[in-house]
């Protein structure tokens, strides 16, 4: 018998392990496809890439909890789990056995085996059953002693190392338990190449660690290991990536008499690539770090044979410094003097000053490296990849204009407000608008929107002219498509004295208009301008760019015309033009000529998301079906408001095609006129109101004094002149700016088929146009936003400036708007906000504005009316719609902790609560029409409790509906949010967290029938939900939202709360968690919700109610606790915000007068 190796372990994680590979792994797709038993600990942990963590006092139904595998006692022989490694094949140099937390049931003894599945298995792309029994079983590691609590390094022999392996069969002799199996090779690389592959061929990722890829060291590895760089995916939230410690300026490092004093702050990382090969592009991703990216970053390579490059290498930067953005991917050509035939063994990324990253991935091709060195030559001919189109990557030429998805992925820089009562992100001046034409030249309206309807290309490749001189002077290479004649080719262009934007624009069918073919897609080449007033092609860069991204170049930036590739597409342009033909500062072209640069557009599929089923049409089966209906608007009685209510009643469901809904504002007027009927938006009919921008393919249908540039007919392309004009009247002083920002507007709540909908609001712009264009939607799946779902029908209400300075109910007017039109309202119109119909929608919106986002809006950007109610505010309406029954409840609280209660009219609040019951979820909704949640439910029964009313609900009430058919009591529908394995869900539809486990049971201990959950799940209600939220308990004291998530105060308080009401703080480590949650407190005196984040009232408060429950209160400093709420109070308004200096609201005037 073999004798193996046994490692120390401080060299081995040091000195050896960086070198190879954890094949076994389940971060890279290692699986336990089989297992003789784990009836005390699941065999899945056995290869989980975190650290085995102690569960000491906890139990399940079988026993003693573990964080390993552990199978039954009194085996004779032993047990074996089976693993499929990561790779298909690999080579295997070391294990580590760890026992870690096993002391007196660990595995005294181990072996290991190894097989390598037949060709045929591993091309099969399934999943082969593996037995035991399979005589291709080859023993690579003998019977070795272990021992408890410990970890175990053992060095393979060569057959393990020489040969190439699949699967490996792990025994515990006899049985027992073991925390951790990890396997530690080098995968086979792809064959290289002996030549450069044909363009056509898609670069794969050369640090692929599936492939052999590894990293050999970092500078710093504080809070996560640089290892995870290469693993496979975007992971779920920031604890998979690499994150440094902050570097501050003068300290540590960098300080005084520090190894890198003086020096840039930066921090590097070196990786070894799957053999050697040529680099075509790079990804760097920055997901899930929203707050702590880096901020810029630079990419490095060399060639050694040696696993770390000696000090004498020679590195070549293939990416100089770039900037980075938070949570996205960040894509990079290669720099052009790299020459693309130059291998390489190593990268180096280095990042700016410090911060965490997700993912790193080189794409290029395995190459062999040539004898002969390589020079820094050009090639006559080069190739440049059409990349993903990101803010950072497009930031030498101009803006990027789109909506994101949360409000932390915007660039920096860019303020972010919710807007339209809200329904809307508004994520502002994502681009300026600007010109720069000498005084005089460009007359009042020179700068508007236009629109452009561009054919799609025949895309085989791309190529790009280089300069050269022609009769007409000097002239600059041109993209166009191989195999066009070159007296075909299309000019590039660049407009010296203004920005240019093109905005993609939605598919939906505008009156008079054929509708374009679904799809869509288009490709920007831009260069900037060299010393020699020419193209500079060091710095041409391409993007393929979806439609629910637009671009704003800025001016002197040469760039290709528009190229459309799949489906014809519409572009808003925004732009600056005098208009004189042949004029150079309007916009110089340049010809193509050879030698050319290709452009190698990669495989994509831009498809938009599924349609939910609200976004999908009504089936009308009457005429007079087919158009909704507006109300009309009345002068109000009162001379200080300018309206009552303006109605539209939308076309109904075939379900509910009489249905109506009274107006709340005021029922007894609600029917007293005949309706508005709104209509499609045509030039026509909004002229009075300000234009319309959308195509006009018929040339017939066309206003006479269009100027049209281009003809389908003939060519590409069809551009429509100056469709609106941009004005603006702010005084000169004003610093008002225009721009192009973008809103996410989302479906106004109670705006329903069916039914009618009360028109409060209405504003006007009195100094500026304020146009929005419907932009288009799709994604790149796995290199960009996410696409919105399929619709984004507007519904547009105006009317004009009446007598009275308000607007004039007898101009009233209300069209249908598909989002393959825009408009621009003339300054002054009066019109509601952002009304979507049925699905999400991004909305450019070009104006001028003297407000930037970051603090108040200015009053001349704005005039807001709104009618509010006879009786005055409804508290209703002080927060968004989807948080208004618990800012009830925040509201009421703050007063009673005042003794204030008989503030609020009792009556009023108690009929509001019960309106916001949900008979179809069988819980409270946020608002009155909103689907029930159970975060909602809770704020409603507290309210309840609160004002001795909570018999009023009647808590025994049936539900008859399809979700909860017979007998569906509230009692009912909170036990079927929870789920099999104790988490409870918010919704029937939503996710599960550990603040809904704490709402679950906060509500069923108010309503009396905490003895309900011991009659789920056939008894074991109880008993699970306590195991969800034990299992949320880290190793440093704190809890999170779910098992293995990261702590947090908010997840603490409620864990504790939980545990309380389930008398189990028994459970709680008191002085661990309470040493953690002391340990949120600031200089300042506040606390933060975890480490590395501001300090805030809400997260003071909730550390300190955990504090309370669990009686470590004393350990954090009260007077400067006290001192820092104070300092957060608005001494005139009297409200709290969540720190010093920061606006006040209800929720943290609550918080703060809890803290008390």
């Amino acid at each position: 018998m073999s004798q193996v190796k046994r490692i120390d372990l401080d060299e081995f994680d040091e000195k050896i392990k960086p070198g190879f590979v954890e094949v076994s792994t389940s971060a890279l797709g290692g699986k336990v496809v089989a297992c003789s038993d784990d009836f005390f600990a699941s065999r899945d942990n056995l290869i989980k890439p975190t650290p085995s963590v102690s569960m000491k006092g906890q139990f399940g139904p079988n026993g003693a909890l573990y964080d390993g595998w552990e199978s039954r006692r009194h085996n004779p022989n032993y047990d074996w789990v089976i693993i499929r490694l990561a790779p298909a094949l690999s080579s295997l140099y070391y294990v580590d056995v760890d026992t870690s937390h096993f002391n007196g049931n660990e595995s005294p003894y181990s072996s290991v085996f190894a097989l390598r599945l037949d060709p045929s298995e591993l091309a099969s792309g399934t999943d082969v059953k593996l037995s035991p029994k399979d005589p291709r079983w080859e023993e690579i590691m003998p019977v070795t002693e272990l021992g408890p609590d410990s970890r175990h390094i053992f060095q393979l022999d060569q057959k393990a190392s020489s040969g190439t392996w699949s699967a490996l069969m792990v025994r515990m002799i006899p049985d027992g338990g073991m925390a951790r199996f990890r396997a530690y090779g080098i995968p086979i690389p792809p064959a290289p190449l002996v030549s450069l592959p044909d363009p056509s061929v898609e670069p794969i990722n050369l640090l692929d660690p599936l492939l052999g890829a590894r990293i050999v060291t970092c500078s710093d590895k504080q809070f996560s290991p640089p290892g995870n760089l290469l693993l496979p995916g975007r992971g779920t939230d920031m604890s998979d990536g690499w994150e440094t410690r902050r570097s501050q300026i003068g300290r540590g490092k960098y300080g005084k008499g520090g190894p890198l004093e003086g020096k840039e702050r930066k921090e590097w990382v070196i990786a070894r690539l799957a053999g050697t090969g040529v680099v075509k592009y790079v990804d760097v991703d920055t997901a899930f770090h929203p707050g702590n990216y880096p901020t810029a970053c630079a990419v490095e390579a060399t060639l050694s044979e040696e696993n770390m490059p000696p000090e004498s290498a020679v590195w070549t930067t293939i990416v100089a410094k770039k900037p980075l953005g938070p949570h996205r991917q960040h894509f990079f050509d290669v720099e052009r003097n790299v020459p693309i035939d130059q291998v390489f063994s190593h990268v180096r990324l280095s990042t700016y000053p410090d911060g965490g990253l997700k993912r790193l991935r080189i794409y290029g091709h395995p190459i062999a490296p040539s004898p002969s060195p390589k020079t820094a030559t050009l090639p006559a001919d080069l190739t440049i990849p059409a990349l993903p189109l990101t803010v950072e990557s497009f930031k030498p030429f101009g803006d990027v204009i789109q909506g994101y998805s949360f409000k932390s992925s915007a660039p920096k820089g860019t303020d972010v407000t919710v807007a339209n009562q809200g329904t809307a992100f508004k994520f502002h001046r994502l681009a300026k608008v600007e010109e720069t034409y000498p005084a005089g030249m460009l007359k009042r309206g020179g700068l508007g929107i236009g629109l452009i309807r561009v054919c799609p290309i025949m895309i085989r490749d791309m190529v790009f002219a280089s300069p050269s001189r022609c009769l007409s002077g000097e002239r600059l290479r041109s993209l166009v498509p191989l195999g066009f004649r070159p007296e075909e080719l299309t000019d590039s262009v660049r407009h010296a004295c203004t920005t240019q934007a093109f905005i993609p624009m939605g598919k939906g069918v505008s009156p008079g208009t054929e509708p374009l073919p679904a799809g869509g897609a288009y490709i920007v080449v831009a260069a900037l301008n060299g010393k020699d007033d020419k193209p500079d092609l060091d710095t041409v860069r391409a993007f393929l760019v979806t439609p629910a991204q637009g671009v704003s170049y800025h001016p002197g930036i040469w760039h290709h015309f528009m190229l459309t590739v799949d489906a014809p597409m519409d572009y808003a342009c925004v732009e600056a033009q005098v208009g004189e033909p042949g004029l150079l500062l309007d916009c110089e072209y340049i010809a193509p000529i050879s030698p050319y640069c290709h452009v190698q557009v990669p495989p994509h599929s831009f498809e938009p998301a599924a349609a939910p089923p609200s976004a999908l049409a009504p089936e009308h089966t009457h005429a007079h079906e087919s158009e909704p209906h507006a109300g009309h608007m009345h002068p109000h009685g009162h001379t200080h408001s300018a309206f009552e209510t303006i109605s539209h009643l939308l076309p109904s469901l075939p379900s509910s095609v009489e249905a109506t809904v009274e107006t709340l504002a005021h029922p007894t007027h609600a029917h007293s006129h005949a309706p508005v009927v709104p209509h499609p938006i045509t030039p026509e009919s909004f002229a009075p109101f300000g234009n319309i921008i959308r195509a006009y393919t018929d040339e017939d249908a066309r206003p006479a004094t269009m100027i049209v540039q281009g003809s389908l007919k003939t060519g590409k392309s069809e551009k429509y002149n100056r469709l609106a004009h941009i004005l603006e009247s702010y005084p000169h002083d004003s610093g008002a700016v225009t721009s192009i920002s973008v809103y996410r507007a989302t479906k106004k709540v109670g705006l329903e088929r069916g039914r009618v909908f009360d028109i409060r609001l209405m504003e006007r712009h009195p100094y500026t146009t304020q146009a929005f264009i419907p932009m288009g939607k799709a994604e790149w799946s796995g290199k960009g936003e996410d696409a919105l779902a399929p619709g984004g029908t507007f519904l547009v209400v105006v009317a004009k400036n009446g007598h009275d300075d308000r607007p004039d109910p007898q101009t009233l007017k209300a069209f249908i708007m598909e989002s393959a039109t825009g408009l621009s309202y003339a300054a002054g119109t009066w019109h509601h906000p952002v009304l979507v119909l049925d699905s999400t929608l991004d909305l450019a919106c070009v104006e001028t504005q003297v407000a930037t986002g970051v603090l108040e809006s200015d009053p001349r950007d704005c005039e807001l009316l709104q009618w509010e109610g006879a009786e005055g505010k409804d508290l209703a309406y002080h927060l968004t719609e989807h948080l208004r029954l618990n800012g009830v409840y925040w509201g009421l609280t703050a007063l009673c902790i005042m003794d204030r209660q008989d503030a609020l009219d009792r009556e009023a609040m108690i009929a509001y609560v019960l309106e916001c019951w949900d008979d179809e979820a069988g819980t409270f909704g946020a608002h009155p029409g909103h689907d029930g949640h159970i975060l909602a439910t809770l704020s409603g029964i507290q309210i309840l409790v609160i004002q001795d009313a909570l018999h009023r609900a009647n808590i025994d009430r049936i539900v008859n509906s399809p979700r909860h058919p017979g007998a569906a009591l509230i009692i009912s529908v909170l036990l079927s949010l929870v789920n099999p394995d104790g988490s409870v869900s918010g919704d029937g539809f939503g996710e599960s967290d550990t603040r809904f486990s704490y709402i679950f049971l906060q509500s069923l201990t108010l309503l009396g029938r905490m003895e309900a959950l011991d009659a789920l799940y056939e008894g074991r209600g109880r008993e699970l939900v306590l195991g969800n939220i034990r299992g949320s308990m880290n190793f440093d004291g704190g809890f999170g939202t779910e098992p293995g998530a990261e702590s947090h105060g908010g997840q603490v308080w409620v864990c504790v709360a939980a545990l309380a009401l389930l008398d189990r703080l028994d459970l709680v480590d008191r002085d661990l968690t309470g040493a953690w949650l002391s340990e949120r407190q600031l200089p300042n005196g506040g606390l933060n919700g975890r480490p590395e984040k501001l300090e805030d009232v809400c997260y003071s408060w909730w550390d300190l109610a955990g504090m309370s429950i669990i009686g470590r209160l004393e350990w954090i400093n009260r007077d400067k606790l006290i001192d820092f709420i104070l300092g957060a109070q608005d001494l005139e308004g009297g409200g709290i915000a969540d720190r010093p200096g920061d606006w006040v609201d209800v929720f943290h005037t609550v918080f703060g007068l809890a803290v008390r």
